[in-house]
């Protein structure tokens, strides 16, 4: 009996001591660290191959695994989060899509993500694919606005060791043939229930949609986009929300103000956005006192040479799977990516043709986003090639534009390319991307380079009408950044890879037919004859190698055929190409 309550005591005793313990410890910890790792747009993109330009690169799984170990290994608080445009879009991720046991997911659970916010790839999938894709990943899938989709939560809250509650909401950018919230509301009550009745101390939103204009600059960064509402979510969540992490855009977003986070990592699994987030504690809780992000460029980063053996064992398939025909060249098609700038190329125009076939587009933009591509050889097309000709992961859009406005973007071209002393020269700003140079399709025009004019636009044999309409298919990522086509209003957006568009299209096409030319631009020199005693139109013809009623169209002060004025200063125009200086000065670089 005596022993009983000795035990009791006892038992008592150690409970108020554990109790007295918690407090006194709880209130040690006067300062909390809390790192988020934000990844986008991985696309499936695991190995350090780029099967787009056949280089080697520092990026992919391996690099994201050592850094998040040692990240891991050196903070006791570390939340991954995913925000969307994961499992495909490149070569790699496009095979393995439908595979049973999907590296990918095998590779992004071992990873051990917290959440993952679906993209528009993952939202233009079936609601049956959908969610067995969510039933597969261990990341808790997060998506607010969506509404039927098995598995999915509208948000997470978790307590860190250290006692800090982070709400994660997660907002999906709209796509597909699923039942969708309007985003806006829904993100709106969550964070005002979170705020007053679950009392977060971090509120994080989560979402796969990009922004318009730059929270650290406030400029405007693309054009008008549904996928781009990020603005929306600052201007009226602010307040209220420590972190915004976005997605959708080949963009990076890296700024932090008055202890708030706005991030967009890099795309293709090159690197990563690590947020870091200081909190104090006081009477009333824990309060975010430092806020810092950084981008983590894989390039400084060791990989897991686990991870790559293990890559290793997936590649000789998707090599097989590249090389397998999917059409036929009829002929070698040379490209040179800054001759192609100055005439028109089969390699260019097919792309251009297929896009404006997905579409219905009457015009198109393309140019090849690949610094190594050299051209195709007769013989089998294959999925390699196609890869290699696209260049990179893009979507589509459509914009609406008037004929004045389309004058504007054919004109652009000037600030690239001058004409001095009889040589082209070039912008050193396009020597390492030349796809900065819109090429156009489904319109005719010349560009008279040493004049800097466009001239004889034509529209399907029609002149060019300033108040009209058009539609003009471009690729998405020329509609981003500092140096973006900033004309149109966008009607129409595809978010589906260029690269799979065309694989599609393909069984459809006459392949014999597709590597064509319609000479629809040309590069002119305007030049200048003046007209000697004797000369007639019929000699200039043969001199200038310019027709004579071209001569007399472009000089209407020629009223007689027959007669031409010593003195006259009649104006032509030759191609470029029939005017070149020896090769090696073909073209030039200045600053």
């Amino acid at each position: 009996m005596r022993s009983t309550k000795l035990t009791q005591v006892l038992v008592s005793f150690l409970m108020i001591f554990m109790i007295i313990s918690s407090y006194s410890l709880a209130n040690t910890l006067k300062e909390s660290r809390l790192i988020i790792v934000h990844t986008a747009n991985i696309y499936g993109d695991l190995t350090p191959t780029n099967y787009f330009t056949s280089n080697f690169e520092q990026k992919g799984a391996a690099y994201l695994v050592n850094y998040l170990r040692n990240l891991r290994t050196k903070y006791d608080s570390v939340l991954a989060i995913d925000t969307g445009n994961l499992l495909y879009g490149s070569p790699f991720g496009d095979y393995y899509l439908n595979v049973d046991n999907n590296p990918v997911l095998k590779i992004f659970n071992i990873l051990a993500y917290d959440f993952f916010i679906p993209g528009t790839f993952e939202l233009g999938m079936s609601t049956e694919q959908l969610e067995k894709i969510v039933a597969s990943l261990k990341p808790k899938t997060l998506a607010a606005n969506l509404k039927g989709i098995k598995g999915a939560a509208s948000y997470s809250i978790i307590t860190l060791k250290n006692g800090v509650k982070v709400a994660v909401i997660g907002i999906v950018a709209e796509n597909g043939n699923h039942s969708f919230v309007p985003y806006l509301d829904v993100a709106k009550r969550i964070v005002e229930d979170i705020r007053k009745n679950r009392r977060a101390d971090v509120v994080v939103i989560a979402t796969s949609a990009g922004v318009k204009t730059s929270p650290a600059t406030s400029n405007v960064r693309s054009l008008d986009s549904k996928f781009a509402f990020g603005d929306q979510l600052i201007k009226e969540l602010s307040g209220s929300v420590d972190v915004f992490l976005f997605g959708n855009q080949s963009l990076t977003l890296v700024y932090s103000k008055n202890n708030k986070v706005y991030s967009l990592p890099p795309s293709n699994g090159r690197g990563l956005n690590q947020i870091e987030l200081v909190l104090s504690r006081d009477a009333k809780g824990w309060k975010i006192t430092r806020a810092q992000v950084k981008l983590v460029d894989f390039k400084m980063v060791t990989p897991d040479e686990v991870i790559l053996e293990e890559l290793k064992n997936y590649e000789a398939e998707l090599e097989k799977w590249l090389d397998e025909p999917v059409g036929s060249v009829p002929s070698n098609v040379p490209f040179h990516k800054y001759m192609a700038i100055i005439e028109d190329n089969p390699a260019i125009e097919f792309v251009a043709r297929n896009l404006m076939k997905a579409t219905q587009a009457n015009l198109a933009v393309w140019n090849v986003f690949n610094p190594n591509f050299f051209g195709l050889s007769a013989g089998d097309l294959t999925r390699r090639t196609i890869y290699q000709l696209v260049g990179t992961v893009t979507t589509l859009k459509v914009l609406k534009i008037k004929g004045s406005e389309l004058e504007k973007l054919l004109s652009q071209i000037f600030k690239y390319v001058k004409y001095e002393n009889g040589i082209l020269v070039l912008s050193k700003e396009i020597l390492g991307s030349p796809w900065k140079v819109d090429l156009f399709e489904g319109v005719s025009y010349d560009l008279v380079i040493n004049k800097g004019v466009v001239r004889n636009v034509t529209v399907d044999n029609k002149p060019l009408e300033v108040n009209k309409e058009y539609m003009l298919v471009v690729p998405t990522v020329r509609t981003q950044g500092a140096d973006r086509i900033a004309y149109g209003k966008v009607i129409m957006e595809v978010e589906q890879p260029v690269s799979l568009i065309i694989l599609n299209l393909l069984s459809s096409c006459d392949n014999e037919k597709v590597f064509t030319l319609d000479f629809n631009r040309r590069t002119l020199a305007e030049l200048e004859y003046v007209v000697k005693p004797g000369d007639t139109l019929r000699q200039l013809e043969w001199r200038l190698g310019v027709p004579q009623w071209e001569i007399m169209q472009l000089n209407p002060f020629i009223k007689n055929p027959n007669l031409l004025r010593p003195g006259w200063k009649l104006i032509y125009y030759r191609s470029y190409l029939e005017l070149v200086p020896p090769l090696q000065n073909f073209f030039i670089f200045n600053n």
